[in-house]
């Protein structure tokens, strides 16, 4: 792994790492110099971005490489280096797979139920009588939303529960911005769902499509390793146009500042309201097609 140093100012070190711009912080002790020239044992703090970034490690390693070639450079005798890792974001690593799973729990809930809702219209033929019904095809698509992600939001709301229980996950400071994450992830998950099953019309489609969804965003999203460790790459930028990859930085933004977490659940809510549009503007446009060439089987 090929680190360099980005700034040897504290402060300036210390916001890097809260916006995770820097893989960690290497604290030298004051007698550095002295311990070395006699051949002491140094102890050197490293506060790495987080525990699941799967950097901790190698960030450690390479410190130590570092120092021991140092000391052979300058003083041609290696010493010890005894490196302790903090986490700076506080986020263990069973609590980082348990926010990731809480996501991941609420995609799939929402995909397969919105899914399976819409999709049993047309199996029972039932959306016959709702295309006679007197109101739009948005309002009845809208009526689908609610009801499937008050659904999703029940299953988040028990892996929370679960979560706080049975691991190291801790709720953020400010719980109404998970609220958000979770109503937000939510609605997004159940019109993918609504969308799937509106194309495909059969209900035992949307099972495979609210797994594989589930999964791939749980990998391309940050929710097993924190995409830190591979910023500057294609899977970091095809991140940041997922929504669900804003949904764990909320989740893990304990060293985050307010205002990015503000960002975050904003540019979650812009992503779900166009999803939602887009899956409701379908169904609408599918009920519409009926009601001119009459009821598909």
């Amino acid at each position: 792994m090929y680190l360099h140093v980005v700034t040897n100012d504290e402060a300036e070190a210390r916001n890097l790492l809260s916006a995770g711009r820097v893989f960690g912080v290497i604290e030298l002790p004051s007698s550095f110099e002295e311990q070395v020239a006699q051949g002491e044992s140094v102890e050197v703090r490293l506060t790495t971005y987080n525990a699941m970034a799967d950097v901790d490690k190698n960030v450690r390693l390479s410190v130590m490489r570092a120092l021991n070639a140092y000391s052979r450079d300058t003083y041609h005798a290696p010493f010890t280096v005894r490196v302790v890792s903090k986490d700076g974001s506080v986020v263990s690593r069973t609590g980082f797979l348990a926010s990731g799973s809480i996501i991941y729990g609420i995609v799939f809930a929402g995909v397969l139920f919105g899914g399976v809702a819409t999709a049993r219209q047309w199996e029972m033929r039932t959306i016959k009588g709702l295309r006679v019904a007197p109101v739009s095809g948005i309002l009845i698509g809208t009526g689908f939303l609610l009801a499937n992600a008050i659904r999703s939001i029940v299953i988040g709301m028990i892996m929370v529960v679960v979560a706080v229980t049975c691991t190291d996950f801790s709720l953020p400071e400010e719980k109404w911005m998970m609220a958000a994450v979770l109503m937000l992830t939510s609605f997004f998950a159940t019109a993918i769902g609504m969308l799937v099953g509106t194309l495909t019309r059969r209900f035992y489609a949307t099972l495979p499509v609210a797994g594989i969804t589930a999964i791939l965003l749980w990998f391309l999203s940050g929710g097993f390793q924190d995409l830190v460790a591979v910023r500057g790459t294609f899977l970091f930028a095809l991140s940041r146009v997922l929504p669900t990859s804003y949904a764990f930085d909320v989740l893990r933004g304990s060293n985050l500042e307010e205002s990015v977490l503000l960002a975050c659940v904003g540019v979650l809510a812009v992503m779900t309201v166009g999803v939602v549009a887009m899956s409701l503007a379908v169904l609408h446009r599918s009920l519409s097609r009926m009601g001119r060439r009459g009821v598909e089987s």
